[in-house]
């Protein structure tokens, strides 16, 4: 993931939820080599979501 995307999704949940409970997270991933290591990052809130008809155009 691009840190511009993680940015937005931070950003459009301050934003977009009323209540301003987000979580981020973020894991090491099991996958490693010499010279990569897998990072998963997640925002999660409490807000409105996305329609699911939304959801297909993502």
């Amino acid at each position: 993931m691009s840190p511009a995307i993680f940015v937005v999704l931070i950003s459009n949940g301050i934003k977009l939820t009323h209540k301003y409970d987000i979580t981020l997270n973020a894991n090491k991933g099991n996958k490693e080599s010499k010279n990569v290591s897998t990072l998963h990052l997640r925002v999660s809130d409490i807000g409105v979501g996305i329609a699911a008809a939304e959801l297909l155009i993502l």
